[in-house]
């Protein structure tokens, strides 16, 4: 198969005024419990898989309820979860979330920023994130009514024991002309209806395209203005810093 490698950061698409509102679900493809790691600690750990099995069957029940909403204009998106009834244990929340599920991720076309607020290591941060370079296929498959594209990518992540890899496939609908999905992804000629980095799937579940009411979309201002690699070397300080303080007590 041949692959059409090409930097995007936002195709020149002409077509009228368009707005709307996309609500993702999300769903995790590989739980610790069901892994091979987790059946090793079954026998030899039973409490400890035991807590680690009321962790997987929580974050189940939160997904069921759990949705994601990206509203977005012409030059501009914004993509967070969406709120839902106060759960009565918030850690399982918190697991269900993950740690890219928390943030608020804004794009905008004209400036070409793609930012990240969340909250993390004690402080706001606003991640300025570097454009995708994506791996065009011909591969297809139809979801909700559209055909869609197959796009791949790489993300990079710095760890303790080095640069982690990890796949990034997305689907996209040409003929719904909107460089924008889930997470901050962008820059494909079409809307991302599927989208799945490592063991995390994010799809479309709803279409809501020009509503009456207005789409208002607020630039997160809040927070210290880093690079992706700036962040991350602040979390392995953090970490590193976290671990001395064990080591010592």
């Amino acid at each position: 198969m041949k692959y059409l490698i090409l930097i995007l950061t936002y195709p020149v698409i002409c077509f009228s005024q368009i707005n709307g509102k996309i609500t993702y679900k999300k769903q995790n493809l590989n739980y610790y419990t069901n892994s091979p790691k987790g059946q090793k600690l079954e026998k030899v750990d039973p409490y400890t898989f035991k807590k680690w099995k009321e962790i997987d069957d929580n974050v189940k029940l939160l997904l069921k309820e759990m949705t994601f909403q990206l509203n977005f204009n012409n030059n501009e998106s914004i993509f967070r979860v969406k709120e839902f009834l106060e759960v009565e244990n918030k850690q399982y929340y918190y697991f269900a979330l993950g740690p890219d599920g928390s943030g608020v991720y804004y794009n905008n076309i004209n400036t070409k920023e793609n930012l990240v607020a969340l909250e993390a290591y004690g402080q706001r941060f606003l991640i300025n994130n570097p454009q995708i370079k994506w791996s065009l296929t011909k591969e297809t498959k139809t979801i909700k009514g559209f055909l869609c594209y197959k796009a791949t990518t790489i993300k990079s992540i710095m760890g303790r024991k080095g640069t982690i890899k990890m796949p990034i496939i997305a689907w996209y609908a040409p003929k719904l002309p909107i460089s924008f999905g889930p997470l901050g992804y962008r820059g494909l000629p079409g809307l991302i209806f599927d989208l799945t980095i490592g063991d995390t799937r994010y799809y479309v579940e709803k279409i809501k395209l020009n509503p009456k009411k207005k789409i208002v979309i607020k630039k997160p201002i809040e927070g210290k203005l880093v690079s992706k690699d700036e962040f991350e070397a602040i979390g392995l300080q953090s970490i590193g810093k976290m671990q001395n303080m064990l080591n010592k007590n």
